[in-house]
């Protein structure tokens, strides 16, 4: 059997999602679906719906082998509308040399398992790092809670006073603003999007899937590597020991004066102002 009407149904989505700007992976559609996030794939979801065709855009007997081989299924919008199910996408690619188990497995490897990243911090990732040191959110006894929102309030204060005391100190590029995202406070705004923040950080920052968010260092055996190499990613590696010992003293005054606004941590202990002391210490050390 010839199949040239279920990929004249492939072209009609693969037009319809170049036209609305949908960015294909290798001109694969089953890449893209791999590799997107579910805003790209609810979109081509959507267009897939939208390049739908009528019984009769197919020869006789046709329908029913393609149903079969369940490549093609009704449409959600229509009944008497038809439209390609994955297994249909994936049977056109294949034709087409688009996709095959190895290149789909060697798209996973390279692009989402082994993906080269960049881990030169953003400005605001800079910042959430900063702050989350200064109020020595260091493991899961004392997180970034953002369930309750009074406290939302006073976590962008604090983002604030990281972002003015590292913007005088020309650790940032620009004076970053923190904005609401419709309806979004901005500081869970920007929490739920700093996505590459845990491969950046060696997956030292972490969150345990409730708005909350902390640097998991308080089990590690070298707390003060670990507190040193998040220092050297906020600092891109400048370690002016005048510099160093201005930031220890932020960190502390920022943790004693805002801790009990944001945290069930009833006090801080000095296990974490030696750490932080030990971290900034090492640094200085280092510049020596």
């Amino acid at each position: 059997m010839k199949y040239d009407s279920l990929n004249n149904l492939y072209q009609k989505l693969f037009h319809n999602l170049k036209r609305e700007k949908v960015s294909l992976k290798k001109d694969s559609i089953i890449l893209t679906l791999t590799r997107s996030g579910s805003n790209i794939q609810s979109k081509i979801s959507k267009i897939l719906e939208e390049s739908s065709v009528k019984s009769h855009f197919f020869k006789r007997d046709e329908l029913k082998y393609f149903l079969d081989e369940n490549y093609v299924r009704v449409s959600r919008n229509d009944l008497n509308d038809y439209v390609l199910t994955a297994k249909g996408l994936w049977f056109i690619e294949t034709e087409n040399k688009k996709i095959s188990k190895k290149i789909l497995v060697d798209f996973i490897e390279s692009e989402i398992l082994t993906k080269k990243i960049n881990t030169k911090l953003k400005d605001k990732e800079k910042i959430i790092l900063f702050a989350l040191i200064s109020l020595r959110c260091f493991d899961t006894n004392n997180v970034m809670n953002l369930n309750d929102k009074y406290r939302l309030d006073e976590w962008l204060s604090i983002f604030s006073d990281c972002r003015d005391f590292l913007h005088s100190k020309k650790i940032l590029k620009n004076k970053v603003v923190f904005k609401n995202v419709g309806l979004e406070h901005a500081v869970a705004a920007e929490m739920r999007r700093v996505n590459d923040l845990p491969k950046k950080t060696h997956l030292i920052y972490n969150f345990t899937g409730k708005k909350e968010y902390y640097l998991d260092i308080s089990k590690n055996t070298d707390k003060v590597s670990q507190l040193m190499f998040l220092f050297g990613l906020v600092l891109d590696g400048n370690n002016d020991p005048t510099l160093l010992d201005e930031i220890k003293t932020f960190c502390n005054n920022l943790a004693y004066d805002k801790t009990k606004f944001v945290s069930d941590l009833t006090k801080l202990t000095k296990e974490y102002d030696d750490l932080i002391h030990s971290s900034i210490r090492s640094l200085i050390l280092l510049h020596d």
